[in-house]
C-alpha cells in the first residue's frame, strides 16, 4: 500500500482515468435539453397535464387556446412534442376521447419522454375524469432504446479493470527496476506472500475505481435497475485476468519506461478488440459443420463486456448470465495463473527478467 501512494500519478491515473471519460462523454452526449411540448386538449382539464409533464426534468409546456395556433407552431418547428385530442364526429361516444402525442424531431430522448408521457396521461387524466382515454403515441424510434450516453456505460465500467493491468505491471515493474524484488527474496519472503500482497492492493485499486465509475454514473442518470452488487462482483471477477495480464507484462520488462510503453500497448488492443468502445472484429472460427465463434471473444475482457450488456441493458437475471460469468470466471483463473508462473520465475531469479 504504501508503494502504491509513493507512485501517486500511477494510483491516480487507474483510479480516475475512467471517471473522467465517463464525466466527459456524459458532457457531450448525457446532457438533457429542453424539450418544448405544445398541448391543446380543451375537454381535458389542464391541471392533470401539468402534474404529469412535473414528472420529467427539461420540459417547457406551452398550452394552445386553438387547435391551428398548436398546427403553426409546430410548422415554425417552435414544438418538440405535441399533444392534442383529435377532432370526432357528430356520431362520436362522448365518453371516448383520443389523445394524439406526437414527437416532431427525431429524438431518442423526444421518442422515450412521448413513451413515458403516454402512460402516465392515461393514469393522471383517467383519474381526474369520468372519460375513456385512448392515446395514440408517433414515435421516430424505438422508445425502450438507451441513451447513447448510456450505451457507453457498461465499456467505460470495463475500461475501469483494463486500467489494472497498468496498474499492476507499473508497480511490479518499478520494484524489478529499483531491485526491491532482490530484497524480498533475500529477507526469505515467499513467491506466495509477494503476490497475495501485491495481488490484493490490485483488487482493492479495481474495487475503488469500479465503485468511483459506478457512483458517478449513478449521479450522471444511469439507473442500475437493482443489480449494484451484480455488476460490481462480475467486475471484480474480471479484474483477477487483469492482475494475471499485469503479472505477464511485468515479467517481460526491466524498467518502469518498457512497463509504460507495453501496458499502454495492451490496454490499446483490449479496447480494439474486445468491442468496449470500437466495433468487436469479427474472426470466426469454424470447429464443425454449425459450430462457429470469434476468436476475440475469448478475451476477458470481451467476455466481461458481453456479461455486463447483459445485466445493464438487456436486464438479464445471474440465471441467464451464468455461462457468460462461467466462461469469465475460466478466461480469469486462465490468465491469472498464466501470469503467476511467469512472474514466479522472475521473482526467483531476484528480479532479473
Amino acid at each position: 500500500m504504501l508503494q502504491e501512494l509513493r507512485d501517486p500519478l500511477t494510483l491516480g491515473l487507474t483510479l480516475f482515468t475512467t471517471p473522467f471519460f465517463i464525466f466527459f462523454f456524459w458532457l457531450l452526449w448525457g446532457q438533457t435539453p429542453i424539450i418544448h411540448v405544445g398541448v391543446f386538449l380543451p375537454k381535458i382539464h389542464s391541471e392533470a397535464i401539468e402534474l404529469t409533464a412535473k414528472n420529467f426534468d427539461g420540459i417547457d409546456l406551452k398550452h394552445y387556446q386553438t387547435r391551428d395556433d398548436l398546427i403553426v407552431s409546430i410548422e415554425k418547428k417552435e414544438v418538440d412534442i405535441s399533444i392534442l385530442e383529435n377532432e370526432r364526429g357528430p356520431s362520436s361516444n362522448p365518453k371516448k376521447v383520443q389523445i394524439e402525442i406526437q414527437n416532431h424531431k427525431g429524438s431518442e430522448r423526444n421518442d422515450r419522454v412521448v413513451y413515458l408521457l403516454s402512460d402516465s396521461i392515461k393514469n393522471e387524466i383517467l383519474d381526474a375524469n369520468d372519460t375513456q382515454i385512448i392515446v395514440k403515441s408517433k414515435m421516430q424510434q424505438d422508445p425502450k432504446k438507451n441513451s447513447e450516453f448510456k450505451n457507453f456505460v457498461p465499456g467505460f465500467l470495463v475500461f475501469s479493470i483494463i486500467m489494472i493491468v497498468f496498474s499492476t505491471t507499473m508497480m511490479l515493474a518499478f520494484e524489478i527496476e529499483s531491485n526491491l524484488i532482490f530484497r524480498y527474496k533475500i529477507s526469505n519472503t515467499s513467491v506466495h506472500e509477494y503476490l497475495i500482497g501485491s495481488g490484493s492492493i490490485q483488487f482493492l485499486n479495481a474495487a475503488v475505481s469500479i465503485l468511483i465509475s459506478i457512483t458517478l454514473t449513478h449521479f450522471l442518470g444511469f439507473a442500475f435497475y437493482g443489480n449494484f452488487l451484480l455488476v460490481f462482483l462480475t467486475c471484480l471477477l474480471g479484474a483477477l485476468s487483469m492482475i494475471g495480464l499485469g503479472l505477464l507484462l511485468a515479467s517481460f520488462h526491466k524498467n518502469s519506461s518498457q512497463a509504460f510503453l507495453g501496458s499502454s500497448f495492451v490496454m490499446f488492443l483490449l479496447l480494439l478488440f474486445s468491442g468496449i468502445l470500437f466495433p468487436k472484429p469479427n474472426l470466426t472460427i469454424r470447429l464443425g459443420e454449425s459450430l462457429f465463434f470469434n476468436l476475440f471473444d475469448l478475451l476477458p475482457t470481451s467476455i466481461l463486456k458481453q456479461v455486463i450488456d447483459g445485466i445493464l441493458l438487456q436486464k438479464e437475471s445471474i440465471i441467464e448470465i451464468k455461462e457468460g460469468l462461467f466462461m469469465l470466471l475460466v478466461s480469469s483463473l486462465f490468465y491469472f495463473t498464466l501470469g503467476i508462473l511467469f512472474f514466479r520465475r522472475v521473482f526467483q531469479k531476484g528480479g532479473e527478467t
